[in-house]
């Protein structure tokens, strides 16, 4: 909100995905935060239909995070997201 793309609006939100998933959320201009902070990773989540993976997170199973991670797709493909690049099923499962 101060140098990026969203420099002058008031809501933004921030995703970050890796090892886990994480986020900020600007709201009205001012930062949203539970607790800590907000768990945008820990978002439960539907499962795509054809999905069996129960997920990673210990906590939710079927969180962002728990189905999204870098952990997580290793998990449920046997391989890093990289490796998988080129498998057109895997993305399409995870959008």
């Amino acid at each position: 909100m101060t140098y990026g793309s969203s420099k002058g609006l008031s809501d933004v939100v921030y995703i970050t995905i890796g090892t886990g998933i994480g986020g900020g959320v600007m709201s009205n201009g001012k930062l949203l935060h539970g607790m800590l902070h907000p768990e945008l990773g820990h978002m439960l989540l539907r499962s795509h239909p054809d999905d069996s993976f129960a997920g990673r997170c210990p906590f939710h199973r079927n969180c962002f995070e728990g189905m999204a991670s870098g952990p997580a797709i290793e998990d449920r493909w046997g391989a890093s997201g990289k490796e998988l690049a080129g498998r057109e099923e895997v993305w399409k499962l995870m959008n």
